[in-house]
Order: structure tokens, then C-alpha cells, then sequence
């Protein structure tokens, strides 16, 4: 990158930091983003893309909010459309920055993963209304959100989420359900409460069937011990332990020097 091409980049990377430090809410953030990055062309943004990646793997804090913004793609695409992140996705590849490339696309689920079935024991709730599941997701009573805890609809999950009844652990059995459904992991993802905590964080990474960019996002959030963990994960997918290993070639890098 030509230097008066890295500083135009630093520059408009830091602007985005200092403007999205500002603003409350995942969602407010990621439309400030994106509308922001429609405004550039699509080189311009590759390279963006690659410098705010590069700073958060280099465990630079201020980066770790922009990092949380990017976490869903689908967003990213809807607003840049299709022929722009086509664009992007090609000058990436170009470039050979295969580590930005892959969060914007999810891969499949591996296919010798073998399902095991978690819905168990509550039958019962099978012909309740949804809009009754509605409700008792708000209930007090801890038997009732034990009983919701294996619902898909991502509703019912967003209403759990906020009752102030659950816990860490109820949550944790949510986003280790196998199968779980990408609604109801951007359900938890999207709750500020549970997925600043890095247990959870690191869960939803764990289970298989979160789609491969939202957990190579969440990766640069993980410890060392962490990515460790991740990157001998057999039943995860090859592009998620990937990266995790070069996450640790990096951060070990980054020790030797202090």
C-alpha cells in the first residue's frame, strides 16, 4: 500500500472509530458503518476492511467495537449491494486477504457433524400459541423459562433473554443447542447484557452451527488460551481453526516483542 494510500486509510479508519465510540447500540452503530462505507468505493473499503481486521488481531481495543459492527454481513451487502461486495470480495482475494474475505461469507456446516438432539423433555410446549410463548418468555416463574429455553423462534428467545429471571447458565444451554439456528444465535449476539461476556462469546463459537463469519468475528474477542481451544476443535469448520492458529502465530508475535 503506497504511503500516502495508508495514511488516507488510517485516517478514515480513525474517523470511524472516534464516530462510532459515540453512538449507543449495536444497531445504530452498524447503520452509522454501513452507510458510511457506501460512500467509498470498493478498493477503498477492501483495504479498510483489511487495516480494521489487522488492528483488532493486533489487539488493538480501540477496533474491537468496529469489529462487533461488522458481525453481520448479510447487513453489509443490503446496503453496499451485490455488485459492490462482489468488488470487494474479488480485490480481497487479490490482495490475499483471505482473513477479511471469509467474514463476509458463511460456509456450510460440516457435514459428518452428527446432531444431537437437545429439545428434550417438554413436549407439551409443541401446540402452545406462539403469542402465549411470547409471554410466558417474560414469566418470573424459572420452570416456565427452563421449558422455553429449547424454543427456535427468535422472539420468544429475545424475550428470555431480557427477563431478568435467566442466567448465565440458562443462556449457555440456548447457544449450545445442536442444532441452533442462526436467528437465535444473532438473538444472543445481539443482546449487549449476554454476549459481552466472554463465556458466552467463546460458546458461540464452539457450537458448529454458528455460520463460519459470525464466529470468525467473535474469534477477536478470544485469549490466547481461547484460540488455543478453537483451533484443535475438530468438529469446528477448517476456515474457524485456521484462523484461530494464525490469530496465535500473531499474538504470540506480538509477546516476543514486549
Amino acid at each position: 500500500m503506497a504511503e500516502n494510500d495508508e495514511k488516507l486509510i488510517i485516517s478514515i479508519a480513525d474517523s470511524f472509530v472516534k464516530s462510532l465510540s459515540s453512538l449507543k447500540g449495536g444497531k445504530i452503530r452498524q447503520a452509522a458503518l454501513s452507510w458510511r462505507l457506501a460512500k467509498l468505493d470498493a478498493k477503498t473499503v477492501a483495504k479498510l476492511l483489511h487495516f480494521i481486521v489487522s488492528r483488532s488481531e493486533a489487539d488493538d481495543m480501540r477496533f474491537k467495537p468496529v469489529m462487533k459492527t461488522l458481525i453481520d454481513p448479510p447487513f453489509l451487502v443490503s446496503v453496499l449491494g451485490n455488485e459492490m461486495m462482489s468488488d470487494i470480495y474479488e480485490y480481497l482475494g487479490e490482495k490475499g486477504y483471505y482473513n477479511v474475505r471469509e467474514l463476509l461469507v458463511s460456509y456450510p456446516h460440516k457435514k459428518r457433524v452428527r446432531i444431537e438432539e437437545e429439545k428434550i423433555g417438554f413436549p407439551q410446549m409443541a401446540d402452545v400459541p406462539l403469542g402465549t410463548k411470547k409471554a410466558l418468555a417474560k414469566s418470573q416463574l424459572k420452570h416456565t423459562i427452563d421449558k422455553l429455553i429449547y424454543e427456535e423462534h427468535p422472539v420468544v428467545i429475545r424475550n428470555l433473554l431480557n427477563n431478568s429471571r435467566i442466567t448465565e447458565k440458562d443462556v449457555l444451554k440456548i447457544v449450545t443447542k445442536k442444532p441452533l439456528t442462526k436467528a437465535v444465535i444473532l438473538e444472543v449476539i445481539n443482546s449487549k447484557k449476554w454476549i459481552s461476556r466472554h463465556i458466552i462469546k467463546k460458546a458461540v463459537i464452539r457450537n458448529p452451527f454458528t455460520p463460519t463469519d459470525l464466529s470468525l468475528n467473535l474469534l477477536h474477542f478470544m485469549l490466547l488460551q481461547d484460540l488455543k481451544d478453537i483451533a484443535a476443535d475438530t468438529g469446528l469448520h477448517y476456515s474457524i481453526r485456521r484462523a484461530a492458529k494464525n490469530m496465535i502465530t500473531k499474538k504470540k508475535k506480538l509477546y516476543e516483542k514486549k
